[in-house]
């Protein structure tokens, strides 16, 4: 099918893509369009505008600032899985997330930012953000707004970006004595995550002093799990624990997914497996 009519401008600079947003409200954002192109070509999007980014080069980098990593929107999956800097300490569930999205040509054109925004319930990058306490930089013509990760998810296919809005950049802390991991079980023909569990850890020895453990692929967005959380935190590291703590995981899941690849039992069942998977690499990292 192909999709329906719609205008199309390639702006060069972000301002000159704010200007465009600010002037309507049916207005899509191209990124890497692995997420968008294909709800084009099968209508379930109808924009009156389509806004490509990929001539905005001030939005792809990496780099470390005031003990953060600031990521562009812009940056691919790919630049994730490259990059030095993310695969290491507490970013390394984030790099791990991007190199299990798709297939090398997927991961060489999507972007993080493209994946933050389209908020696909079953999406990888996201429990990383949640995970690692991301703030997300919003910009419009107004100037910069910045939201939690915690507070962008609003279900499925829905953020906290204004129609004005775009995601500028993702920033997060990279504590010394942290550990991230991210695990999930794929769908096989899509590689979307029937479960995917993203886990950060932060240790004093082998005492847990922070903890933070998202889902995705379970529900209609996702979300953290803040009691498994609060029953780690100042406890002493060991897999008994991590496994009493985390079988009750998918008791957290509301009106658990179920469809013709995995059933709503299933899910619940796998969200405790997946995420103490994750919870022992991050947080063994340090022990």
């Amino acid at each position: 099918m192909l999709p329906a009519e719609f205008d199309y401008a390639a702006p060069a600079s972000l301002d000159e893509a704010l200007a465009l947003l600010a002037g309507g409200t049916n207005i899509r954002i191209l990124a890497g369009g692995q997420s968008l192109l294909p709800t084009l070509k099968l209508r379930l999007d109808r924009p009156d505008l389509v806004v490509d980014l990929r001539k905005v080069p001030e939005l792809s980098y990496i780099r470390e600032e005031d003990g953060e990593i600031a990521i562009g929107a812009l940056t691919t999956y790919a630049d994730l899985v490259a990059s030095d800097l993310i695969d290491s300490g507490v970013a390394r569930c984030l790099a791990e997330a991007a190199a299990s999205v798709g297939d090398l040509q997927v991961r060489n054109l999507g972007t993080i930012g493209g994946s933050l925004s389209h908020a696909d319930p079953a999406a990888d990058i996201p429990a990383a953000a949640l995970a690692l306490d991301a703030s997300l930089v919003a910009r419009s013509e107004e100037g910069d707004r910045t939201i939690s990760a915690g507070d962008f998810f609003h279900g499925l296919w829905a953020t906290a970006l204004k129609p004005s809005e775009l995601l500028r950049e993702i920033r997060f802390r990279m504590p010394a004595n942290g550990g991230g991991a991210y695990e999930k079980l794929r769908q096989a023909a899509s590689g979307f995550a029937l479960v995917g569990a993203a886990a950060v850890a932060e240790m004093d020895g082998g005492t847990i002093e922070a903890m933070r453990v998202a889902l995705t692929g379970v529900s209609s967005g996702p979300f953290r799990l803040h009691a498994l959380e609060d029953r780690l935190v100042g406890e002493t590291l060991s897999e008994e624990l991590v496994r009493e703590a985390c079988d009750k995981a998918g008791e957290a899941i509301e009106s658990p997914l179920s469809d013709a690849h995995a059933s709503a039992e299933y899910r619940v069942a796998m969200a405790g497996v997946t995420a103490r998977r994750a919870i022992l690499r991050a947080a063994g990292q340090w022990r």
